[in-house]
């Protein structure tokens, strides 16, 4: 399962690593890219490694650089249509280390920078949000997404993705399926393996790219997405407060438990699970 390191251990290795971000990080101009040299590279994984065959079955990873600076990773699921694309309480999520630098993104995700997430739901589909790492946490800003690709793939720019230079990114993709009691997941390539690495060869006209444009205009704030956190056994009052600061929605129940009275029992995405559903926290009664 997808669970979430303790915060703290997070936040020290984020520490560690703030003195060597270089220009991919946030908040920094970065040249434009004007022409990409065309590139097409495919990953292949194991059609049967699903957990206990719940979550969506990741197949292949096809990575295509355009000669117009234009990335597409389409993840191709063996058991979901790709015309139909992923049902509730399904997400696809690809965290990409956009400079090839493990030590300025996501410790858990091998230096992840960017993250886009796809979720699933009943008739159209959301557009897939892109999240930044900020040195604790993927943030995602209201209305900036890109375009879903097949069932959960998506296509950018590399401006949008904040690639600095020719380098050598690195993909990794994770499906999950929520049920009642827990999540389940398959991972592309697997934690014990590299990540997926995928040469970007481009020019640049050595001036910033202009601000991205939110792929919403209507003025909708786009969805609210958090990762769960991890706040079983904890008091009601600090898993509040753990779940605001990760941007999370909730609903408590009271559920019987042998727990003590108010601890949580269990939530519902489980922690690790990027939602934009309300979390269901289980609380057990007075």
């Amino acid at each position: 399962m997808l669970h979430v390191r303790a915060w703290a251990r997070r936040l020290a290795i984020a520490a560690a690593a703030a003195g060597a971000m270089t220009a991919g990080a946030p908040g920094r101009a970065i040249a434009a890219c004007t022409a990409s040299t065309p590139a097409s590279q495919r990953l292949a994984d194991n059609a049967s490694d699903g957990q206990l065959g719940l979550a969506p079955e990741i197949t292949f990873v096809d990575a295509t650089l355009g000669s117009a600076c234009d990335l597409v990773v389409l993840t191709s699921l063996g058991d979901r249509s790709a015309t139909v694309g992923l049902i509730p309480y399904e997400t696809l999520a690809t965290y990409i280390d956009t400079d090839g630098n493990p030590a300025t993104g996501s410790p858990q995700w091998d230096g992840a920078d960017k993250v886009v997430v796809v979720f699933g739901q009943r008739g159209a589909g959301l557009p897939a949000a892109l999240g930044t790492w900020t040195g604790a946490a993927f943030s995602f800003a209201a209305g900036v997404t890109l375009p879903v690709v097949g069932a959960g793939g998506f296509t950018a720019t590399l401006d949008q993705l904040g690639v600095s230079g020719p380098t050598t990114l690195g993909l990794r993709v994770a499906s999950s399926w929520t049920g009642l009691r827990d999540t389940y997941d398959d991972l592309a390539p697997k934690r014990s393996g590299p990540s997926f690495a995928f040469l970007v060869s481009f020019t640049t006209d050595g001036a910033p790219p202009a601000p991205a444009i939110p792929a919403s205009q209507g003025g909708s704030p786009g969805p609210a997405i958090c990762m769960v956190p991890k706040v079983r056994r904890l008091p009601l009052p600090e898993a509040r407060r753990r779940l605001a600061r990760a941007g999370c929605r909730l609903r408590v129940v009271n559920v019987s438990s042998s727990l003590q009275p108010r601890r949580v029992s269990h939530t519902l995405p489980a922690a690790g699970t990027w939602t934009i559903r309300p979390v269901v926290v289980a609380v057990a009664r007075s």
